[in-house]
């Protein structure tokens, strides 16, 4: 049923799914990452440095093998992509449970890194962009929020896990919790709405061919300046959350936490902002009067910040400019 029961457009049942995709294996791949360091460093006397390496090299793995992840999906599909990413990370989980060596635990992890970029962000994108255009960014936003409730209950949990049942079994657990989304995956992802005969945000094909989405080829996004924006605070914000993410559980530990309550510490921080309007500034005149020649302006704030005078410049109302938000 391409609607579902109800009337619901399938697209919405896919931003469920990935939801939950992003809830169970970036909370288990990526921020439970914290909980493994201090077991680790007693178990094998590694520095801290040297087991937060494997965290980089998952990450520069990923980065590097996304191109061909995104040429991976052009070719067979997301559906695929996402099992086959899925299966890797969640089978490199369960062998780092059995990891003896440095050289062994770094190259797990790498190759963890793979499956992730496989099962998660590139592919999930793909996906929600196909299938939303005017509510792209609502439902790409309620995606994405699983990444933090991820972080909440995953956390915590993995933390019960290591403490009760040690470090290596928390590991195949993880792993094999990761492998359980291959068949939702199997199942239910559509790279796009026409494999439903759909349209996007809920259209229907009346009649021949399925519309494709249209978009850039990587050539043409490469000579944009957005396109390498995007890219280097994506890489900016990565090094940021994660160079200080992987530390926090034994910082807290360090200064007297009890591994609970430091990760209830952390599941807070992880916790999701509340979501805020983002704002499209239009703004009259010559496009010449603006920077690099644009009249538009995007940003996010809350309704009573925007309602007071004092968050308009004068200089803003001066040259026309008006508010609207985005649904």
């Amino acid at each position: 049923m391409e609607r579902g029961s109800g009337g619901v457009y399938y697209g919405w049942y896919l931003v469920a799914l990935c939801f939950v995709v992003n809830f169970l294996v970036l909370g288990l791949a990526t921020h439970s990452f914290t909980v493994y360091m201090k077991p680790l460093e007693e178990t094998f006397g590694w520095s801290r440095k040297a087991i937060s390496a494997a965290m980089a090299l998952a990450t520069l793995a990923m980065a590097f093998t996304a191109p061909l992840v995104g040429r991976l999906i052009d070719r067979v599909g997301a559906r695929v992509v996402m099992a086959l990413g899925a299966g890797v990370l969640g089978a490199s989980a369960m062998l780092l449970s059995r990891t003896e060596t440095l050289w062994h635990f770094y190259l797990l992890y790498a190759i963890a890194g793979v499956g992730q970029g496989a099962a998660t962000v590139i592919p999930i994108s793909v996906v929600i962009s196909n299938w939303f255009h005017a509510k792209r960014g609502r439902a790409l936003g309620v995606v994405m929020t699983g990444t933090g409730l991820g972080a909440i209950v995953i956390v915590p949990l993995t933390t019960w896990m290591v403490v009760h049942w040690g470090w290596r079994t928390a590991f195949f657990v993880g792993g094999c919790i990761i492998l359980s989304v291959i068949p939702l995956n199997l199942l239910f992802i559509r790279t796009s709405p026409a494999e439903k005969g759909l349209l996007p945000d809920g259209g229907i094909v009346s009649g021949g061919e399925p519309k494709e989405v249209e978009g850039l080829a990587v050539p043409e996004a490469a000579r944009k300046p957005s396109f390498w924006l995007i890219g280097t605070m994506m890489v900016l914000a990565g090094l940021v959350a994660m160079g200080v993410g992987v530390h926090l559980m034994p910082y807290l530990t360090d200064i007297g936490h009890a591994e609970s309550r430091a990760s209830l510490i952390i599941a807070i921080i992880s916790a999701p902002p509340p979501p805020k309007p983002a704002i499209l500034i239009t703004c009259s005149g010559s496009p010449n009067t603006w920077p690099n020649g644009n009249r538009t302006v995007v940003g996010w704030t809350s309704t009573n910040e925007l309602s007071t005078t004092r968050s308009w410049h004068p200089r803003i109302r001066k040259r026309g400019c008006s508010p609207t938000f985005s649904p």
